[in-house]
């Protein structure tokens, strides 16, 4: 069949979000019935697809299980040696437990211990604590911050499995017959980044049954490897991973966690890390950050780590968000007026202090109440503060100054 004998087969209209709903996918086949191509009518005229990334963790529901056999618990005074399996809960928060039995050994004085450390072959030591023992040999309890396998060898790839962002549309995605446009390409330095929206978020209702349930679980996943194929260690990523954790977290309204990363090479060894950073249950939050353009992503993860190599200015950015955050999710007024008011006072300071030429001095900086700097601040950006009420959106507006 010619080129000009291909026709149209199919064309169906997908709604993705009350903003995008003229987004047409143009499926068109050739005689051998393979996809060539598509079209995004009101999209970003985009025709290259990626393929969307899988993992085993989608199949998760509330929980799954990290390990399984001996592990040790250790305090300043003994040793207990345990049978037992540790797992991943989702529901109702994202923790790590363990349940194990003992054989002849006194526990209960491990009650009464501060410091306990687990230790699981395979896997570093960490801080854990206890909630219960049951007949003087079995024992309940949990990790206090995260997991990890003692493997540091050179990986190919590396996965990080997002907790509870927001459904966004970027970048075409191919799974099967199927597409959706949850995919977003980021190159920074030697690194090939790319962000995805989970490809089954449609038939397993993911992000409704997030929100009936102010629950917690995977919605997103990044695969992270190098532009020129060449393997690297865990210890490269960690920077990478920070960046797209206060971008998710500014972007959603809320403290959003990658809770498992899993690294491979291509010979089949593999890198777990589990772990319970700050996340917030899952829910929309009316805010800045547009979801009908999720590529606005990439440019902010390209303006966000060029700033974060100043500690000063990172740990300012990073003070703010959070409270932006809070103020987001703050339930009275009042707590909203205070969240919004720790956060304008650090971004002022930088903004009228901190740059070359300086709008002010510290001193006079000092010396002002906060009404006159921010009312400076806002004058000097052009932006109106109509109301107390609107101090949120001066937050997210000032925000994005140092960043941009």
């Amino acid at each position: 069949m010619s080129a000009q004998d291909v026709v149209i087969q199919q064309m169906a209209y997908f709604v993705e979000d009350s903003v995008s709903r003229n987004i047409a996918y143009l499926l068109v086949f050739d005689s051998k019935r393979t996809w060539l191509c598509k079209f995004f009518f009101g999209g970003s005229g985009n025709l290259h697809s990626t393929r969307a990334l899988d993992s085993s963790f989608f199949k998760v529901n509330d929980k799954f299980k990290i390990y399984d056999g001996n592990f040790k618990l250790l305090s300043d005074s003994q040793v207990v040696q345990l049978n037992g399996a540790i797992e991943f809960y989702f529901y109702p928060k994202p923790t790590i437990r363990f349940l194990g039995e003992a054989e002849k050994v006194n526990i209960h004085a491990l009650m009464d211990e501060k410091d306990i450390i687990l230790e699981v072959p395979g896997m570093l030591p960490t801080k854990a604590s206890l909630d219960l023992v049951q007949n003087n040999y079995v024992i309940k309890g949990m990790v206090l911050y995260q997991i990890k396998d003692d493997k540091d060898f050179y990986m190919d790839s590396y996965y990080m499995h997002v907790n509870n962002f927001v459904n966004y549309l970027g970048d075409n995605l191919i799974k099967g017959n199927f597409y959706n446009r949850g995919g977003i390409t980021i190159e920074y330095e030697d690194w090939k980044l790319n962000l995805q929206l989970r490809h089954d978020y449609k038939d397993k209702r993911i992000f409704p049954n997030l929100k009936d349930r102010n629950g917690h679980g995977i919605t997103h996943i990044i695969k992270m490897e190098k532009r020129d194929g060449s393997k690297f260690k865990k210890s490269e990523v960690s920077e990478i991973e920070e960046i797209f954790v206060w971008i998710f977290t500014l972007c959603a309204g809320r403290h959003i966690g990658i809770p498992i990363k899993i690294g491979e090479d291509q010979e089949g060894n593999e890198y777990r890390e589990f772990s319970v950073p700050l996340m917030s249950p899952f829910r929309e939050v009316p805010n800045w950050f547009p979801k009908q353009k999720g590529t606005v992503i990439e440019n902010l993860f390209h303006k966000l780590a060029s700033k974060l190599n100043d500690e000063f200015i990172k740990r300012i950015i990073k003070e703010t968000i959070h409270w932006y955050v809070e103020t987001l999710n703050a339930i009275f007024i009042e707590n909203k007026i205070i969240n919004s008011q720790i956060a304008l006072e650090k971004l002022s300071f930088v903004l009228l202090t901190q740059q070359t030429p300086q709008i002010i001095s510290k001193t006079k900086f000092d010396k002002n109440n906060f009404q006159t700097n921010l009312e400076t601040i806002l004058d000097e950006l052009s932006i109106k503060l109509f109301s107390v009420v609107n101090l949120r959106n001066s937050v997210i507006a000032l925000i994005l100054v140092p960043i941009y």
